[in-house]
């Protein structure tokens, strides 16, 4: 139990000057706040996708001659 106590306080002290650091910290948190921003945005919208009702087959099949490079002159 000692041995994690010391490997906390150790891993505290470690992100303490890394997020503290006179030249870079205010670099350091500013990039940080963004990833987990973007993370927390990309996660919402992932659970809003996965509630979607399956599309039907005849507007999947629109979708893909829609898509960019699937127009009839570019086949060959």
């Amino acid at each position: 139990m000692r041995a994690f106590s010391i490997l906390v306080a150790a891993a505290a002290g470690a992100l303490a000057t890394y997020f503290l650091d006179p030249e870079q910290g205010r670099r350091r948190r500013a990039e940080t706040r963004d990833r987990l921003a973007s993370g927390m945005r990309r996660a919402a919208g992932t659970g809003q996708t996965l509630a979607r009702e399956p599309a039907p087959d005849e507007v999947l099949a629109e979708r893909v001659r829609a898509a960019p490079g699937n127009s009839p002159g570019l086949q060959g």
